[in-house]
């Protein structure tokens, strides 16, 4: 049986698959989708900046003794396709795909912890947030100018998943942690995302039915987390925060995009 991070990874190539499929027809049979709608595709890459962690590294920083304070600002894709069922306003799938992360090497020192837990010891930490947000959208977009601003609001679903893993040098020190994976989950949250970009068409078309072009965006999207991370980490530590604690996290943030789009025209 697949596992979820397969399932989540096979329907990104899924979609892929399909917009290339997608494009590819109506490119080489227009005739056949003469009666069709226009429809736009797009590629993009950037960035998400602002995940919200703070609760939870606030206490990983009391109890265990870490340096980090937040995640990294990751690597962002997102796939779309779009039909233009009512005019400017197309209609669209995305489904995007990020992991943040954090990874620090530190010696816990418990004469320097306020919660002291256990003897000196050398700790590599490995903190992983996978999201694979998929929303339908409706936006607002002049396809037939060469130069134009679009705007797009979108809500969905976002299948993520937080993996920590700690390691942590030997130690006959009473009370010295062994190493382990310390939370390993998968969650669906709602999402909810707003953006608004600008994109310049190539003066040259494709085909008399196809233009491409290069656009960048901007926006925020909003995912919001529970996960209990202490759940198994408590279990090893002398002093820690209720086990049963849910933190609070905000998966998603500002984004910062760039990219190409074809919009396809078979009428």
């Amino acid at each position: 049986m697949l596992s979820r991070r397969q399932w989540a990874r096979g329907y990104c190539k899924g979609l892929v698959t399909l917009i290339v499929f997608a494009s590819s027809y109506a490119i080489a049979y227009p005739q056949q989708a003469r009666s069709s709608k226009p429809f736009l595709t797009s590629f993009e890459v950037g960035w998400i900046f602002g995940i919200d962690a703070s609760q939870f590294f606030r206490d990983y920083q009391a109890y265990l003794g870490g340096g980090a304070s937040g995640f990294n600002s990751p690597t962002n894709i997102e796939l779309s396709i779009g039909t233009f069922q009512l005019n400017n306003a197309p209609i669209s799938l995305d489904v995007g795909y990020y992991r943040a992360s954090v990874r620090e090497t530190y010696e816990y020192n418990p004469e320097r912890a306020p919660f002291p837990n256990g003897p000196i010891q050398s700790v590599t930490q490995s903190i992983l947030l996978t999201v694979v947000p998929t929303t339908i959208g409706i936006g607002y977009f002049q396809m037939d100018r060469q130069f134009s601003t679009y705007v797009d609001a979108s809500a969905g679903i976002a299948f993520s998943n937080m993996y920590w893993e700690e390691q942590l040098s030997e130690s006959t020190d009473p009370g010295a942690r062994l190493s382990g994976v310390r939370y390993d989950d998968w969650q669906i949250a709602p999402v909810v995302a707003v953006k608004a970009g600008v994109v310049l068409f190539f003066d040259k078309r494709i085909t008399q039915r196809a233009r491409a072009g290069i656009n960048i965006e901007s926006g925020y999207s909003f995912i919001p987390l529970y996960i209990p991370m202490f759940q198994e980490a408590a279990s090893f530590l002398v002093v820690s925060p209720n086990a049963n604690k849910e933190y609070y996290f905000q998966a998603g943030g500002l984004l910062l995009r760039f990219g190409l789009q074809v919009v396809l025209d078979p009428r």
